[in-house]
């Protein structure tokens, strides 16, 4: 695992470890949600698990766009992954007690094109 994925992953897992995801369709209506989970294979991959936002996923049909942002309460401090999802797999369906709707469990795959140290305050958005 390359150093930046190590360095994302660690801060996804952490106590206070939080996994948005930024989408938009189309016409550029824009979308927020969170993830359960963040993998990074390497620098270039990320692969979103656990999450249920059938939005989110029609979006990325629409438009392969994605910003992901991880941010480490603790720390105060995360990274934002930037690039075009590469894959949409459905992991797994399940059905809810009695009235719910069925939810699907969908695991979204990007590259990731640029990752920007993500911080409060005063910040350049440079590239790692």
């Amino acid at each position: 695992m390359d150093e930046l994925a190590i360095r994302v992953t660690e801060c996804a897992k952490s106590a206070g470890g939080a996994v948005w995801v930024a989408s938009s369709d189309h016409n550029g209506v824009p979308h927020l949600a969170l993830s359960d989970r963040l993998e990074m294979p390497d620098d270039r991959t990320a692969r979103l698990t656990g999450w249920c936002c059938v939005k989110t996923i029609d979006n990325a049909r629409q438009n392969p766009s994605l910003s992901v942002g991880v941010w480490d309460c603790t720390s105060n401090q995360g990274w934002q992954l930037v690039g075009k999802v590469t894959g949409i797999d459905v992991a797994e369906a399940a059905k809810p007690a009695a009235s719910g709707p069925v939810t699907v469990e969908y695991t979204v795959t990007m590259t990731v094109d640029e990752a920007l140290h993500l911080t409060p305050g005063r910040h350049s958005d440079s590239a790692m």
